[in-house]
């Protein structure tokens, strides 16, 4: 299972610092929806936070990297680091 382009949209919002609310006016959602794709979100990523999140989504950004293919990368060891719990095998179904 890989990230959606809405789910992306939701992690680019987060990383630039928008609330629920405001990340629902600009995707023209609900901010229960915007939960619900946080949730889903956090369980894909294996993030516990929206800085979790924010710092996941830069690394992988700032190195051209797409953030579905995190298990194939060194981004992995990013992951690690801001979430110790994860593993390669809680990482497999991104590629």
């Amino acid at each position: 299972m890989k990230l959606t382009s809405r789910q992306t949209e939701v992690i680019s919002l987060v990383a630039r610092g928008y609330k629920n609310h405001e990340i629902g006016t600009t995707m023209g959602i609900g901010g229960k929806t915007v939960s619900n794709y946080l949730k889903v979100i956090f369980d894909k990523t294996g993030m516990n936070s929206r800085l979790e999140l924010t710092l996941w989504h830069l690394y992988h950004q700032t190195r051209g990297l797409a953030e579905t293919t995190c298990q194939e990368c060194v981004a992995f060891e990013f992951c690690k680091w801001a979430n110790p719990s994860i593993t390669r095998e809680r990482l497999r179904w991104l590629t």
